[in-house]
Protein backbone atom coordinates (compact mmCIF):
# COMPACT_ATOMS: atom_id res chain seq x y z
CA UNK A 1 0.00 0.00 0.00
CA UNK A 2 2.79 2.42 0.93
CA UNK A 3 4.52 1.84 -2.40
CA UNK A 4 1.33 2.61 -4.35
CA UNK A 5 0.75 5.85 -2.46
CA UNK A 6 4.30 7.02 -3.13
CA UNK A 7 3.86 6.28 -6.83
CA UNK A 8 0.70 8.41 -6.88
CA UNK A 9 2.42 11.30 -5.09
CA UNK A 10 5.30 11.24 -7.55
CA UNK A 11 2.87 11.34 -10.48
CA UNK A 12 1.01 14.32 -9.03
CA UNK A 13 4.21 16.22 -8.24
CA UNK A 14 5.49 15.72 -11.78
CA UNK A 15 2.18 17.01 -13.15
CA UNK A 16 2.10 20.04 -10.85
CA UNK A 17 5.70 21.09 -11.40
CA UNK A 18 5.56 20.60 -15.17
CA UNK A 19 2.50 22.85 -15.41
CA UNK A 20 4.00 25.41 -13.01
CA UNK A 21 7.22 25.50 -15.01
CA UNK A 22 5.25 26.03 -18.21
CA UNK A 23 3.22 28.87 -16.68
CA UNK A 24 6.34 30.49 -15.18
CA UNK A 25 8.08 30.43 -18.54
CA UNK A 26 5.03 32.10 -20.06
CA UNK A 27 4.96 34.86 -17.45
CA UNK A 28 8.66 35.62 -17.99
CA UNK A 29 8.21 36.00 -21.73
CA UNK A 30 7.25 39.66 -21.63
CA UNK A 31 3.89 41.20 -22.40
CA UNK A 32 3.15 38.72 -25.19
CA UNK A 33 2.90 35.24 -23.71
CA UNK A 34 3.90 32.38 -25.93
CA UNK A 35 0.87 30.19 -26.55
CA UNK A 36 1.40 26.43 -26.40
CA UNK A 37 -1.60 24.55 -24.99
CA UNK A 38 -2.71 20.94 -25.27
CA UNK A 39 -6.10 19.71 -24.08
CA UNK A 40 -8.57 16.88 -24.64
CA UNK A 41 -12.28 17.09 -25.49
CA UNK A 42 -14.76 14.30 -24.74
CA UNK A 43 -18.44 14.10 -25.62
CA UNK A 44 -21.43 11.88 -24.91
CA UNK A 45 -20.04 9.76 -22.11
CA UNK A 46 -23.62 8.74 -21.20
CA UNK A 47 -22.74 7.29 -17.82
CA UNK A 48 -25.30 4.74 -16.63
CA UNK A 49 -25.73 3.45 -13.08
CA UNK A 50 -23.33 0.67 -12.03
CA UNK A 51 -22.22 -1.97 -12.80
CA UNK A 52 -19.61 -0.26 -14.92
CA UNK A 53 -18.73 -1.62 -18.36
CA UNK A 54 -16.30 0.38 -20.50
CA UNK A 55 -16.78 3.88 -19.05
CA UNK A 56 -13.20 3.96 -17.79
CA UNK A 57 -11.63 3.18 -21.19
CA UNK A 58 -11.59 6.87 -22.16
CA UNK A 59 -9.87 7.83 -18.92
CA UNK A 60 -7.25 5.08 -19.21
CA UNK A 61 -6.44 6.23 -22.74
CA UNK A 62 -6.18 9.90 -21.75
CA UNK A 63 -3.82 9.10 -18.90
CA UNK A 64 -1.73 6.73 -21.00
CA UNK A 65 -1.21 8.78 -24.16
CA UNK A 66 0.04 11.60 -21.93
CA UNK A 67 2.72 9.36 -20.44
CA UNK A 68 1.39 9.48 -16.89
CA UNK A 69 2.01 5.76 -16.30
CA UNK A 70 3.96 4.52 -19.32
CA UNK A 71 6.01 6.79 -21.56
CA UNK A 72 5.97 4.10 -24.24
CA UNK A 73 2.26 4.78 -24.78
CA UNK A 74 2.67 8.49 -25.50
CA UNK A 75 1.30 9.28 -28.96
CA UNK A 76 2.97 11.47 -31.58
CA UNK A 77 1.30 13.84 -34.04
CA UNK A 78 1.58 11.91 -37.30
CA UNK A 79 2.57 12.98 -40.80
CA UNK A 80 -0.10 10.71 -42.26
CA UNK A 81 -3.36 9.21 -41.02
CA UNK A 82 -5.03 6.58 -43.16
CA UNK A 83 -2.80 7.47 -46.10
CA UNK A 84 -3.69 11.17 -46.01
CA UNK A 85 -1.17 13.89 -45.20
CA UNK A 86 -2.14 15.67 -41.99
CA UNK A 87 -0.19 18.89 -42.39
CA UNK A 88 -0.02 19.19 -38.61
CA UNK A 89 2.06 22.02 -37.23
CA UNK A 90 2.87 19.58 -34.43
CA UNK A 91 3.98 16.84 -36.83
CA UNK A 92 6.58 14.60 -35.18
CA UNK A 93 5.97 16.03 -31.71
CA UNK A 94 4.83 13.90 -28.80
CA UNK A 95 1.67 14.97 -26.97
CA UNK A 96 2.32 17.39 -24.14
CA UNK A 97 0.71 16.83 -20.75
CA UNK A 98 -2.73 18.39 -21.26
CA UNK A 99 -3.90 21.46 -19.41
CA UNK A 100 -7.24 19.76 -18.93
CA UNK A 101 -10.14 17.74 -20.31
CA UNK A 102 -13.27 19.53 -21.53
CA UNK A 103 -16.60 17.68 -21.57
CA UNK A 104 -19.20 18.82 -24.11
CA UNK A 105 -22.37 17.31 -22.74
CA UNK A 106 -24.44 14.18 -22.19
CA UNK A 107 -22.05 13.10 -19.50
CA UNK A 108 -24.86 10.94 -18.07
CA UNK A 109 -27.67 9.11 -19.82
CA UNK A 110 -30.52 9.94 -17.42
CA UNK A 111 -28.80 12.05 -14.76
CA UNK A 112 -29.46 9.53 -11.99
CA UNK A 113 -27.45 10.16 -8.81
CA UNK A 114 -25.70 6.78 -9.12
CA UNK A 115 -24.62 7.64 -12.67
CA UNK A 116 -23.19 10.97 -11.53
CA UNK A 117 -21.40 9.23 -8.66
CA UNK A 118 -19.70 6.84 -11.08
CA UNK A 119 -18.72 9.72 -13.36
CA UNK A 120 -17.10 11.49 -10.40
CA UNK A 121 -15.06 8.36 -9.68
CA UNK A 122 -13.63 8.53 -13.18
CA UNK A 123 -13.50 12.25 -14.04
CA UNK A 124 -12.33 13.82 -10.79
CA UNK A 125 -8.58 13.66 -10.16
CA UNK A 126 -7.62 10.48 -8.33
CA UNK A 127 -5.28 7.52 -8.21
CA UNK A 128 -4.57 4.86 -10.79
CA UNK A 129 -4.94 4.59 -14.53
CA UNK A 130 -8.75 4.52 -14.41
CA UNK A 131 -9.14 7.89 -12.66
CA UNK A 132 -8.36 11.08 -14.52
CA UNK A 133 -5.14 12.90 -13.69
CA UNK A 134 -6.05 16.28 -15.20
CA UNK A 135 -8.48 19.06 -14.44
CA UNK A 136 -11.90 18.42 -15.99
CA UNK A 137 -14.20 21.19 -17.25
CA UNK A 138 -17.79 19.97 -17.04
CA UNK A 139 -20.32 20.59 -19.81
CA UNK A 140 -23.94 19.41 -19.90
CA UNK A 141 -26.17 18.24 -22.75
CA UNK A 142 -29.82 17.41 -23.28
CA UNK A 143 -29.55 14.07 -21.46
CA UNK A 144 -28.21 15.87 -18.38
CA UNK A 145 -30.58 18.84 -18.51
CA UNK A 146 -33.74 17.06 -19.73
CA UNK A 147 -33.33 13.46 -18.54
CA UNK A 148 -35.96 11.13 -19.96
CA UNK A 149 -37.89 8.28 -18.29
CA UNK A 150 -37.13 9.58 -14.78
CA UNK A 151 -40.40 11.38 -14.09
CA UNK A 152 -41.39 12.73 -11.63
CA UNK A 153 -37.75 13.38 -10.62
CA UNK A 154 -36.68 15.14 -13.80
CA UNK A 155 -36.43 18.60 -12.23
CA UNK A 156 -34.58 17.20 -9.21
CA UNK A 157 -32.03 15.48 -11.44
CA UNK A 158 -31.62 18.57 -13.63
CA UNK A 159 -30.82 20.70 -10.57
CA UNK A 160 -28.40 18.04 -9.37
CA UNK A 161 -26.43 18.31 -12.62
CA UNK A 162 -26.40 22.11 -12.59
CA UNK A 163 -25.34 22.09 -8.94
CA UNK A 164 -22.46 19.82 -9.88
CA UNK A 165 -21.22 22.37 -12.42
CA UNK A 166 -21.42 25.07 -9.74
CA UNK A 167 -19.60 22.93 -7.18
CA UNK A 168 -16.77 22.17 -9.59
CA UNK A 169 -16.21 25.62 -11.06
CA UNK A 170 -17.71 28.57 -9.18
CA UNK A 171 -15.43 30.60 -6.92
CA UNK A 172 -11.70 30.83 -6.32
CA UNK A 173 -11.74 27.79 -4.05
CA UNK A 174 -13.54 25.54 -6.52
CA UNK A 175 -11.73 22.30 -7.41
CA UNK A 176 -11.38 23.57 -10.99
CA UNK A 177 -11.71 27.34 -10.66
CA UNK A 178 -12.42 29.46 -13.72
CA UNK A 179 -12.13 33.15 -14.59
CA UNK A 180 -15.79 33.94 -15.24
CA UNK A 181 -18.80 31.97 -13.98
CA UNK A 182 -22.41 32.93 -14.72
CA UNK A 183 -24.51 31.70 -11.80
CA UNK A 184 -27.76 32.00 -13.77
CA UNK A 185 -26.90 30.02 -16.92
CA UNK A 186 -23.98 28.07 -15.43
CA UNK A 187 -21.90 29.02 -18.48
CA UNK A 188 -18.29 29.81 -17.66
CA UNK A 189 -14.98 30.75 -19.23
CA UNK A 190 -11.30 30.51 -18.46
CA UNK A 191 -7.95 31.42 -19.96
CA UNK A 192 -4.87 29.36 -20.70
CA UNK A 193 -2.36 32.08 -21.48
CA UNK A 194 -3.97 34.25 -24.14
CA UNK A 195 -6.27 31.43 -25.30
CA UNK A 196 -9.84 32.11 -24.15
CA UNK A 197 -12.18 29.14 -23.71
CA UNK A 198 -15.95 29.24 -23.11
CA UNK A 199 -18.21 26.42 -21.90
CA UNK A 200 -21.85 27.00 -22.94
CA UNK A 201 -23.38 23.54 -22.26
CA UNK A 202 -26.23 22.91 -24.73
CA UNK A 203 -25.45 26.21 -26.50
CA UNK A 204 -25.27 29.89 -25.62
CA UNK A 205 -28.80 31.26 -25.91
CA UNK A 206 -30.54 28.06 -24.81
CA UNK A 207 -33.82 28.74 -22.96
CA UNK A 208 -35.36 25.25 -22.89
CA UNK A 209 -37.16 24.29 -19.67
CA UNK A 210 -36.40 27.56 -17.94
CA UNK A 211 -32.70 27.66 -18.77
CA UNK A 212 -31.40 31.24 -18.69
CA UNK A 213 -30.28 32.77 -21.99
CA UNK A 214 -26.54 33.38 -21.72
CA UNK A 215 -25.95 35.52 -24.82
CA UNK A 216 -25.68 38.79 -22.89
CA UNK A 217 -23.23 37.15 -20.52
CA UNK A 218 -21.26 35.84 -23.51
CA UNK A 219 -21.15 39.31 -25.08
CA UNK A 220 -19.69 40.78 -21.92
CA UNK A 221 -17.29 37.88 -21.47
CA UNK A 222 -15.83 38.15 -24.97
CA UNK A 223 -15.58 41.93 -24.69
CA UNK A 224 -13.58 41.55 -21.48
CA UNK A 225 -11.28 38.70 -22.48
CA UNK A 226 -11.05 38.64 -26.29
CA UNK A 227 -11.29 42.21 -27.58
CA UNK A 228 -7.65 42.32 -28.68
CA UNK A 229 -7.79 39.41 -31.09
CA UNK A 230 -7.13 36.66 -28.57
CA UNK A 231 -8.01 33.23 -29.98
CA UNK A 232 -11.33 31.91 -28.68
CA UNK A 233 -12.64 28.34 -28.48
CA UNK A 234 -16.31 27.63 -27.77
CA UNK A 235 -17.63 24.37 -26.31
CA UNK A 236 -21.28 23.35 -26.72
CA UNK A 237 -23.28 20.15 -26.99
CA UNK A 238 -25.41 20.80 -30.06
CA UNK A 239 -23.55 20.84 -33.34
CA UNK A 240 -23.90 21.90 -36.96
CA UNK A 241 -24.40 18.55 -38.68
CA UNK A 242 -27.75 17.74 -40.32
CA UNK A 243 -29.02 15.80 -37.31
CA UNK A 244 -28.07 18.44 -34.74
CA UNK A 245 -29.51 21.35 -36.72
CA UNK A 246 -32.96 20.01 -35.87
CA UNK A 247 -32.31 20.48 -32.16
CA UNK A 248 -31.86 24.26 -32.25
CA UNK A 249 -33.29 26.87 -34.58
CA UNK A 250 -31.89 29.11 -37.31
CA UNK A 251 -32.82 32.08 -35.13
CA UNK A 252 -30.81 30.70 -32.21
CA UNK A 253 -27.80 30.05 -34.43
CA UNK A 254 -28.03 33.51 -36.00
CA UNK A 255 -28.17 35.11 -32.56
CA UNK A 256 -25.02 33.25 -31.55
CA UNK A 257 -23.28 34.16 -34.81
CA UNK A 258 -24.05 37.83 -34.18
CA UNK A 259 -22.29 37.66 -30.82
CA UNK A 260 -19.23 35.83 -32.19
CA UNK A 261 -18.76 37.71 -35.46
CA UNK A 262 -16.26 40.31 -34.24
CA UNK A 263 -14.00 37.88 -32.37
CA UNK A 264 -11.19 35.52 -33.32
CA UNK A 265 -13.04 32.23 -32.86
CA UNK A 266 -10.57 29.56 -33.94
CA UNK A 267 -12.83 26.62 -33.22
CA UNK A 268 -16.07 25.24 -31.81
CA UNK A 269 -16.19 21.78 -30.24
CA UNK A 270 -19.53 19.93 -30.23
CA UNK A 271 -20.98 16.49 -29.56
CA UNK A 272 -24.56 15.13 -29.62
CA UNK A 273 -24.49 13.16 -32.90
CA UNK A 274 -22.25 10.30 -31.69
CA UNK A 275 -20.11 10.68 -34.78
CA UNK A 276 -16.74 12.39 -35.27
CA UNK A 277 -16.74 14.96 -38.04
CA UNK A 278 -14.78 17.97 -39.27
CA UNK A 279 -17.21 20.75 -40.26
CA UNK A 280 -17.44 24.50 -40.82
CA UNK A 281 -20.05 27.01 -39.69
CA UNK A 282 -19.47 29.92 -42.00
CA UNK A 283 -15.77 30.59 -41.54
CA UNK A 284 -15.58 28.99 -38.10
CA UNK A 285 -14.09 25.47 -37.88
CA UNK A 286 -16.33 23.02 -36.01
CA UNK A 287 -14.95 19.75 -34.66
CA UNK A 288 -17.66 17.27 -33.71
CA UNK A 289 -16.47 14.76 -31.11
CA UNK A 290 -17.58 11.13 -31.10
CA UNK A 291 -19.20 9.24 -28.21
CA UNK A 292 -17.24 7.23 -25.67
CA UNK A 293 -18.29 3.63 -26.29
CA UNK A 294 -17.96 1.06 -29.06
CA UNK A 295 -20.73 1.19 -31.68
CA UNK A 296 -21.18 0.76 -35.43
CA UNK A 297 -18.42 3.26 -36.27
CA UNK A 298 -15.85 1.61 -34.02
CA UNK A 299 -14.48 2.14 -30.53
CA UNK A 300 -15.10 5.31 -28.58
CA UNK A 301 -12.90 8.33 -29.19
CA UNK A 302 -12.10 11.84 -28.00
CA UNK A 303 -10.30 14.82 -29.49
CA UNK A 304 -6.74 15.95 -28.83
CA UNK A 305 -6.11 19.64 -29.48
CA UNK A 306 -2.80 21.50 -29.64
CA UNK A 307 -2.90 25.29 -30.01
CA UNK A 308 0.08 27.61 -30.46
CA UNK A 309 0.55 31.14 -31.77
CA UNK A 310 1.18 29.66 -35.22
CA UNK A 311 -1.40 26.88 -35.61
CA UNK A 312 -4.17 24.71 -34.22
CA UNK A 313 -4.07 20.91 -34.60
CA UNK A 314 -7.01 18.66 -33.72
CA UNK A 315 -7.06 14.89 -34.08
CA UNK A 316 -9.39 12.05 -33.11
CA UNK A 317 -7.94 9.62 -30.57
CA UNK A 318 -9.64 6.20 -30.41
CA UNK A 319 -9.10 3.76 -27.58
CA UNK A 320 -8.13 0.17 -28.43
CA UNK A 321 -8.81 -1.48 -25.07
CA UNK A 322 -9.14 -0.83 -21.36
CA UNK A 323 -5.38 -0.88 -20.80
CA UNK A 324 -4.75 2.63 -22.10
CA UNK A 325 -3.73 1.71 -25.64
CA UNK A 326 -5.03 4.16 -28.25
CA UNK A 327 -4.48 5.39 -31.80
CA UNK A 328 -4.96 8.52 -33.90
CA UNK A 329 -7.62 8.18 -36.61
CA UNK A 330 -9.85 10.29 -38.88
CA UNK A 331 -11.09 12.96 -38.71
CA UNK A 332 -8.41 15.56 -38.04
CA UNK A 333 -8.05 19.29 -38.61
CA UNK A 334 -5.20 21.77 -38.84
CA UNK A 335 -4.90 25.45 -39.61
CA UNK A 336 -1.93 27.78 -39.78
CA UNK A 337 -3.02 31.13 -38.39
CA UNK A 338 -0.94 33.16 -40.86
CA UNK A 339 -2.64 31.46 -43.82
CA UNK A 340 -6.14 31.82 -45.26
Amino acid sequence: MRKGINHYIVIKLVLIFSLLAHDTAESQNGNKEKLDVTFFVAADLHFDPPPETDQYYHVAAMNSISGIFDTNKVLTFLEEIGGSKTGFGSCGQKINIPKGVVLVGDITDRAEPSSLKLLKERYEIGMGINQIHFQVYVGLGNHDLDPQHVEPRQEEYRKQMLNYVTARHQGNNAPVSVDNFDSTSHNYSWNWGNLHLVQTHRFAGNIENGHVNSLEWLKADLKKYASNGEPVIIFQHYGFDKFSLGWWSDAERNALKEVLKDYNVVGIFTGHNHFAENLKWGEIPVFQVNNAWKDEDGNGSFAVCHVTDEYIDIVTCRWKDGEGNAEFVFPFYTKKFNQK
